[in-house]
């Protein structure tokens, strides 16, 4: 059995993963992602006992520090696998930017769209702390940054 883990236990938050407990509820796209994930994982066979193929799967990312499979699944570029999640979950902090000059109508620019920088997040796997950010206030879509050894 698994000993509870804070960083494990926010994969499966912000993955949805109660929301995959069982099978027989998946969808035909669903079922693609997961044989698409079970295939870039490497694993053959997905033992007869499981019945949430997200929290499995989790688990191996989480033990095997993949991250190649968890860009994936955080739909970074073309080739995301296409799941829901909550991001807000991994966010860390807030990076100030300073890409244009400071005038009236950078300050009006602030006060109705926010501020300018990027929302960083990290995800904690078994050996690694996994990066990524966000632009703000105009977002190009999530990027990821790189994986660090937290060893």
């Amino acid at each position: 059995m698994k000993k509870k883990n804070e960083n494990r236990e926010n994969m499966y938050s912000a993955f949805y993963a109660d929301s995959y407990a069982e099978i027989s509820t998946y969808d035909e796209s669903k079922i693609e992602m997961f044989q698409k994930i079970q295939k870039d994982l490497g694993i053959d066979e997905i033992p007869e006992g499981v019945s949430n193929y997200m929290a499995y799967f989790l688990d191996h990312i989480y033990e095997n520090d993949t991250a190649d499979v968890l860009v994936r699944m955080m739909n970074v570029g073309d080739d995301g696998y296409g799941f829901d999640y909550d991001i807000d979950v991994f966010f860390t902090e807030f990076e100030e930017g300073d890409w244009f000059d400071d005038n009236e109508e950078h300050e009006i620019m602030e006060e109705t769209y926010g501020e300018e920088g990027y929302n960083l997040y990290q995800i904690v796997t078994k050996n690694f702390q996994h990066n990524f950010r966000d632009m703000a206030p105009f977002s190009n879509g999530l990027s990821y940054d790189c994986s660090e050894s937290i060893e």
